[in-house]
């Protein structure tokens, strides 16, 4: 229905009536809504409510001129348009029936400046692996190493053997998250690892070969994010303490490495969890009813996340911040702030001043749905009786629209929206407002996003709420990880497969480097050292020590009887069964004599004997291995030429004195005094220094190293090895040094080493470093019996080469 009656003919109809009853309704409405006392109004500035004057008089004149021909106009009543205005229920609110004049040139806050997609680094990734290597740093994984091995060093004194409690590293945490990523592709993130580690066929080969059943649960156990030592004091004045280090950093690598498109989404997404937790939400409208509330801002086309908070209630401390929803859309949209971007929202998020806010201060429009109760919607936008069906209702302002829309009987649906201007509607049937059509397209960005996290999710069960928000980050950077690959494939022409195809991609390169470290693990059962072997493709190519680089094995003949093997031969590998000859493997057989054979071709040690406890060599190390301190390397930082990085050590102390060492340059080492020996007997007491020192270091030719120390190390005390202590209380030296030594428990001390990498250094060259350990020894050994003695301290040195990795450029 359109109208096409001149101005008089409307007044004529107007004026017919009841003006007595039209004043009396108006007075009870404003009655109704006057005592109307919401938290809105209370943290709301009225001057920050309206764009328009705050006093509507009766012979105002509208600001855009009136024109009744506009198919918008058809479901206003006519009174309505004869005020050519709506009033709010707060009575200052003004909202014009007639639409703003419609400019030629696009407003500039509607035009896109950034465009959309990978940006940066992630510009160049042509695979999944490398994506997720953008989002998942080194930097960022060695905190998580760390931390890691702070713990299982706290928890080793619960173990007997050392090997069942080994600390972790970079390529092991990488092939954890592989195992998970494989699990969840496969939608068995759940099942029982027994089925998943199983070596009758059933299980995942895989993960069989990454690493064995035992170390995964150790790992999921171990797994933290903070330091476990000074947590207590953090939690003190934040509850978010345990994980914000992690989650912060994550935060931050996904805002670097993409460009939104047009159309932003944020809403709240919720990590199932019903364990103990001082956040945790139940919210009924979610499947998982118990978890832990994430706000998520993510693109309503690629459902790539580009921000996430969150919610931990009240938080007293440093960290305090306003959980109100115009505060937390703030925080967001921040990365995408004077971006022009369109922010689409519920109605838990929509109110008129964070709309105001958004197009002022952060140069972003905003669309979303309005609950009925803002004291800015004027009472016939939430009326549905007595409406046509369907039916849409505007009201406008300077920069922003509302539109109450009657789809079925009984049902009002309202928007509002800084980006729309006009009233166009939908020429179908049900003659939708485009403000609709448009909230329809895009609202689903985080819910999209939500579902991808369960279709392959890697979570597990698990009572620790960090384990749980970190499972939500790896399904996250999973997803982002693909949007940054399938951008670049279809930008460059390339066909991109399914994700699930992209999901295995991922598992195998973070698993592959710890599989073929693995390959070469001597005491491995046979049956897992086949399996390795045949992912790694090594059966083509049984010569040589590297993968094979051929995908396919030829298909064996079968047409021959002698193909075929015999059932003896099968019972012999029953875990394979080889149906065929060109599927047998070697079988190891136990030797029946203990001595050295050596092969015949290359003079190759095949088995070596145990060592006689006569010889000189099992003397010399039976030796240092009692009276030398133990240097083991817990991390090292990635090597970059010129760069500086750090070195984390642990010292261990095994004689049963106090030792005080420090490192040195090799250079530093003195020149020991030549002393004549005068007695045989001194000599078999160790008095000499430089006997000592040829014992222990015993390095002729110059030494070669890449990687040197920063500075020299003040000295140390280490206490002496009790067996006792292991069960004590960690006790920390008042005198230590806070920002060299990281950890001190018993005899082993933890140490951090600045190193500087030579600016010559070649890339992918080994990293080298060499240092002198200058350590005390105490002599207990008397020359004779006939002359004892007192213990005496001696200053020895010897020298350590330790190899870092690899070097990168």
């Amino acid at each position: 229905m359109h109208f096409s009656l001149s101005d008089n003919a409307i007044e004529e109809i107007l004026q017919q009536e009841d003006s007595e009853e039209e004043i009396v309704s108006e007075t009870e409405d404003h009655e109704e809504f006057s005592d109307h006392d919401s938290n809105f109004e209370q943290e709301a500035d009225p001057g920050d409510i309206v764009d328009v004057p705050l006093r509507c008089e009766e012979d105002e004149e509208p600001v855009f001129p009136m024109q009744f021909s506009e198919e918008y106009l058809e479901d206003v009543p006519l009174k309505y348009i004869k005020r050519k205005k709506f009033i709010g229920r707060n009575g200052k609110s003004q909202w014009f029936v007639q639409q703003p004049p419609q400019n030629v040139r696009t407003r500039s806050y509607n035009i896109i400046t950034h465009l959309p997609g990978p940006v940066r680094a992630a510009k160049e990734c042509t695979n999944i692996l490398d994506a997720w290597n953008l989002i998942f740093p080194d930097e960022y994984l060695h905190k998580i190493v760390d931390y890691t091995n702070i713990y299982i060093e706290n928890l080793r004194r619960n173990y007997s053997r050392d090997r069942d409690c080994k600390d972790t590293d970079i390529i092991e945490l990488r092939a954890l998250f592989g195992v998970l990523y494989f699990c969840g592709r496969m939608r068995n993130s759940h099942l029982n690892t027994k089925d998943i580690w199983a070596l009758d066929g059933s299980g995942y080969d895989w993960c069989i070969a990454s690493m064995s059943r035992q170390r995964f649960h150790f790992l999921l156990k171990c797994l933290r994010f903070d330091n476990m030592h000074t947590r207590e004091e953090r939690r003190a004045e934040d509850k978010f303490a345990p994980f914000r280090e992690i989650f912060e950093d994550f935060n931050v690598n996904i805002k670097r490495y993409y460009s939104f498109g047009e159309n932003i989404t944020i809403d709240e997404k919720l990590e199932k969890f019903r364990g103990r937790c001082p956040f945790r939400q139940y919210i009924p409208s979610k499947p998982g009813k118990y978890g832990i509330k994430i706000f998520v801002m993510a693109d309503a086309q690629s459902f790539y996340t580009g921000s996430m908070e969150v919610y931990i209630g009240q938080n007293d401390g440093p960290y305090q911040q306003s959980n109100a929803a115009i505060d937390v859309v703030k925080r967001l949209v921040e990365p995408i702030k004077n971006t022009h971007r369109n922010v689409v929202m519920d109605n838990w998020f929509t109110n008129f001043p964070l709309f105001h806010d958004l197009l002022k201060e952060y140069g972003l429009t905003a669309l979303g749905t309005v609950k009925k109760n803002k004291p800015e919607i004027p009472p016939v936008f939430t009326v549905a009786k007595y409406r046509d069906i369907p039916s849409s209702i505007f009201g406008f302002q300077k920069d922003c629209t509302l539109v109450s829309y009657v789809p079925k009987n009984n049902k009002v649906v309202l928007l509002a929206s800084t980006m729309h201007h006009d009233g166009k509607k939908d020429s179908g049937e049900a003659k939708k407002p485009e403000m609709i059509l448009d909230y329809n397209r895009s609202k689903c960005g985080v819910d999209v996003v939500d579902e991808l996290c369960g279709t392959y999710s890697v979570s597990r069960i698990t009572k620790r709420w960090p384990l749980v928000i970190f499972y939500g980050l790896l399904n996250v950077g999973g997803i982002n990880a693909y949007v940054i690959v399938k951008a670049n494939k279809e930008y460059s022409g390339a066909t991109i497969g399914p994700r699930t195809n992209e999901l295995k991609e991922l598992a195998n390169g973070l698993m592959m480097p710890l599989i073929q470290r693995r390959m070469y693990i001597v005491n491995l059962p046979q049956v897992i050292k086949i399996n390795i072997k045949l992912i790694l493709g090594l059966f083509e190519n049984n010569d040589h020590d590297e993968p094979s680089s051929s995908k396919t094995r030829p298909k064996p003949s079968t047409s021959r009887c002698e193909d075929l093997t015999s059932m003896p031969q099968r019972l012999a590998a029953a875990e394979w069964q080889p149906p065929t000859a060109d599927r047998l493997h070697p079988l190891p057989k136990m030797l029946s004599v203990k001595r050295s054979q050596r092969c015949r071709a290359c003079d190759h040690n095949l088995t070596k004997p145990e060592y006689n406890p006569g010889s000189i060599k099992f003397k010399i190390e039976l030796l240092a291995y009692y009276h030398v301190p133990e240097v083991k390397i817990i991390s090292c930082e990635t090597l970059k030429p010129g760069a500086r990085s750090m070195l984390l050590l642990k010292l261990t102390n095994p004689t049963g004195y106090e030792m005080k060492l420090r490192l040195l340059s090799p250079e530093d080492i003195p020149e020991p005094e030549e002393k004549p020996i005068e007695e045989e007997t001194e000599l078999k007491s160790l008095e000499k220094e430089s006997i000592s020192r040829t014992i222990i270091s015993g390095f002729d030719e110059p030494l070669k190293s890449n990687v040197r120390i920063e500075a020299p190390t003040p000295r140390l005390a280490l206490a002496q090895r009790d067996d006792a202590a292991e069960y004590d209380d960690d006790a920390q030296n008042d005198n230590d040094h806070k920002d060299l030594i990281m950890w001190r428990k018993s005899n082993k001390l933890a140490i951090r080493v600045p190193l500087i990498t030579d600016e010559a250094a070649e890339n992918g060259a080994v990293g080298r470093t060499a240092f002198a350990l200058e350590y005390t020894y105490r002599n207990t050994v008397p020359p004779s019996a006939a002359q004892p003695r007192q213990p005496h301290d001696h200053t020895l040195y010897t020298t350590v080469i330790l190899e870092l990795g690899t070097i990168l450029t």
